[in-house]
């Protein structure tokens, strides 16, 4: 008879999954298939939500991981160009199916990434400075002063 996969919660098994975690560019579905010693996915996410420590080391150890994926882009792009070949006119070339994967490799690690940390990897959006009521106001009545100078110019 099989061993199943293990479901009594330790501080030592809560350690080895965030480490596995932080330290693996993959998904816990993945980390799960790879490491059978694991407990199940479906667990793993219960004691998320049940542990508060658990919980939040997880989420240290997901922050962790999006560095790693976005590390990991430049060593996808690198492979590409290792795979490259040389034609018969002597132009390095890339095999199209190569560069499909890689760039959804790629575009999947930034979009993880940004997710699991976007003030680090998300994209930045810079609202227009607006000035603030004072500001606003201030410069009504500097508006106003320089229209009743002109009005009593013309008187």
């Amino acid at each position: 008879m099989a061993a199943g996969r293990p479901s009594i919660y330790s501080e030592k098994l809560a350690n080895r999954i965030c480490t596995l975690v932080a330290t693996n560019p993959y998904g816990l579905p993945t980390l799960c298939r790879m490491y059978p010693e694991l407990p199940s996915r479906e667990t793993i996410n219960v004691w998320r939500w049940e542990k508060k420590l658990f919980s939040d080391m997880y989420t240290l150890a997901k922050q962790h991981q999006a560095e790693l994926m976005a590390e990991s882009i430049e060593e996808v792009a690198s492979e590409l160009f290792e795979n490259a070949y040389v034609d018969a006119l002597g132009i390095t070339k890339i095999d199209a199916g190569m560069l499909g994967h890689a760039r959804l490799v790629c575009d999947n690690r930034k979009w993880t990434a940004a997710k699991l940390a976007p003030k680090v990897y998300g994209e930045r959006k810079h609202p227009e400075e607006k000035p603030s009521s004072d500001e606003t106001l201030l410069k009504i009545k500097e508006l106003v002063a320089d229209l009743n100078k002109i009005n009593a110019s013309d008187v």
